[in-house]
């Protein structure tokens, strides 16, 4: 009879032993959803979920937050995103069926920053030597006189090139003088007295320019 009996412990016992194991191995889930921001309705790229309850992996939401791995029941999962509060989530037990689906939002965190000044003085001294030493610009008014002085309009009208409007106005000019002497042959400026009197009128008035300056 003691032998009957020890004959049945040794046959169940390893079949027990196996039994149990099996009934305590974890179940696996396929976690899937997506990612939102709690302040929009856009969604969240790239969210790291990291499995505290084993060994720490890591997965990553793509591009527009949207995720699926595969996870074991009882789980517990840190959610976090660059400018946003980290959130934990535990899978459930006794699932119908082996996934779970879940819509995450996260709240943004916003940290209020101190205010920097920067300045381009090294010391207090070297901005004092710097204001004593700044050159105040003119007003409008003083500039405006300067724009409309002789010697500034002369200066203008000898070194400015001509613009758009100068330039149409020389081109007309020129196909008026083409129409002009179209039938016949255009007249000699070195016989016109007109001509040599505004040219010596120029050579005087260049002159006088000359001791302007």
């Amino acid at each position: 009879m003691l032998l009957k009996s020890w004959l049945w412990c040794i046959f169940f016992l390893p079949m027990l032993g196996i039994a149990q194991m099996s009934n305590s191995s974890p179940v696996l889930v396929q976690f899937s959803g997506m990612v939102f921001d709690t302040d929009g309705d856009g969604t969240l790229p790239y969210t790291t979920f990291t499995n505290l309850s084993y060994q720490n992996r890591v997965a990553i939401a793509n591009y527009k937050g949207y995720f699926s791995f595969v996870v074991r029941e009882g789980d517990t999962l840190e959610v976090s995103c660059i400018g946003y509060y980290t959130r934990k989530v535990i899978i459930p037990h006794n699932l119908s069926e082996q996934k779970y689906t879940l819509m995450l939002k996260l709240k943004p965190e916003i940290k209020l920053l101190k205010e920097v000044k920067v300045f381009p003085w090294s010391s207090v001294e070297e901005f004092n030597k710097e204001f004593l030493t700044m050159k105040v610009a003119d007003d409008d008014w003083v500039l405006a006189k300067k724009n409309i002085e002789n010697q500034q309009l002369d200066f203008m009208l000898q070194n400015l090139p001509r613009d758009g409007q100068e330039q149409m106005g020389y081109y007309f000019q020129n196909q008026h003088y083409s129409q002009l002497y179209k039938a016949a042959a255009p007249s000699n400026p070195l016989l016109n007295p007109f001509a040599w009197g505004a040219f010596l009128n120029k050579i005087v008035q260049g002159d006088k320019s000359r001791k302007k300056y």
